[in-house]
């Protein structure tokens, strides 16, 4: 399947009944998706990044995520309410011997959560690459994120392991949860 940069995948309503529509990334939303990462990293919300990020991180996150679509070794939806980005999910295909297994990940901002958002995009997310041949689907989630594990959970993630003092967060090192799915 082809996608084309900018293309609507669906549209669905919230549980607040708030309109979203999931899209393919697209060159010219830099300072969307740096106002939308920036946010969550201002919450410090359980994300990997520290520090703010620019708009050539987000030029380059952009022309990255379309290559990895094009050359069909990964996908990335964008969610929006309105003209806000408001969620993001990127999957990441493996290669070699482990091209059956991908890397997932996702951010919604707040005021969005609890909404089935997140829910709505992982499952178009595993139709979309159970298609393309992966069969696991890893990640990895602050061992203190409790709503994020029992979302995973629910979308049939399991835990296999835990990396201990992985992340540094709030002046505290937290355990990773590594969990996986089989699609």
């Amino acid at each position: 399947m082809n996608f084309e940069p900018g293309q609507i995948i669906d549209r669905f309503h919230s549980k607040k009944n708030k309109e979203i529509i999931l899209k393919i990334p697209k060159m010219g939303w830099e300072k969307q998706y740096q106002s939308f990462i920036n946010s969550i990293i201002a919450e410090d919300d359980y994300i990997i990044y520290d520090e703010s990020l620019d708009f050539e991180d987000e030029n380059k996150f952009i022309q990255s995520e379309l290559d990895k679509i094009k050359d069909k070794k990964g996908f990335c939806l964008t969610a929006f309410y309105q003209d806000e980005i408001i969620g993001g999910t990127t999957i990441d295909f493996g290669k070699g011997r482990k091209k059956h297994v991908a890397t997932f990940g996702i951010a919604i901002k707040e005021g969005f959560r609890e909404e089935g958002i997140g829910t709505k995009m992982m499952e178009i997310l595993f139709e979309y690459v159970k298609r393309t041949g992966i069969r696991l689907i890893e990640l990895e989630v602050f061992a203190t994120n409790k709503r994020a594990i029992g979302a995973y959970r629910k979308m049939g993630f399991i835990k296999h392991g835990e990396l201990p003092r992985a992340i540094y967060r709030k002046g505290k090192f937290v355990n990773a949860i590594l969990m996986n799915k089989n699609l």
